[in-house]
């Protein structure tokens, strides 16, 4: 209920925000802060231009499509519906540079990590597999704030090898160097 006036008071700040800068196009990373921006950007009549990093297109995604000039996507164009296909383009994932740094390596470890609703699920499916998968891999698990203290726990309850194997964050401000 809250998000609704979120998405208003979201509106008319970017009503603002449009009228003072008046762009001629507007480039937004999909999620739920583009919505209010999409939408003061019609009745201003500015182009937007969206990427979106999933392949399942999310709720925000799918419902500003109808409002926003074209969709830049992660992956090729066959994995998508139709109607995300007809506004999209492939333009992969665009990184920092600090993403491809190969200096300060890590050693070879899995990293899991979801954003928003897809956490909890994701966890509890890594839970399920973990004793299997720490026998052979390291792992570092970004578990999300709402998470971290399942996570914790259910970390206490492997085998001191296996724990030895898998490391745990809410939150990391190194991704780059993690991704990397």
């Amino acid at each position: 209920i809250i998000d609704v006036f979120v998405v208003i008071i979201g509106f008319f700040q970017s009503i603002i925000i449009l009228f003072e800068k008046k762009p001629d196009l507007i480039f937004s990373k999909s999620g739920y802060v583009s919505v209010p921006l999409v939408f003061a950007a019609k009745l201003f009549g500015v182009s937007v231009v969206v990427h979106e990093s999933d392949l399942m297109p999310s709720l925000s995604t799918r419902i500003i499509l109808p409002y926003i000039k074209r969709l830049a996507v992660a992956f090729p164009l066959k994995n998508y519906p139709r109607n995300i296909v007809k506004k999209a383009f492939y333009s992969g994932i665009p990184l920092r540079r600090e993403f491809d740094d190969k200096r300060n390596v890590r050693e070879k470890f899995i990293l899991i990590m979801g954003g928003s609703s897809g956490a909890v699920d994701l966890n509890s499916d890594f839970f399920k597999i973990a004793e299997d998968v720490l026998k052979k891999h390291n792992v570092v698990h970004i578990t999300g704030k709402n998470d971290f203290k399942r996570a914790r726990e259910f970390r206490n309850t492997l085998q001191k090898a296996l724990a030895e194997n898998y490391e745990i964050f809410s939150y990391s401000e190194n991704l780059d160097e993690l991704i990397r």
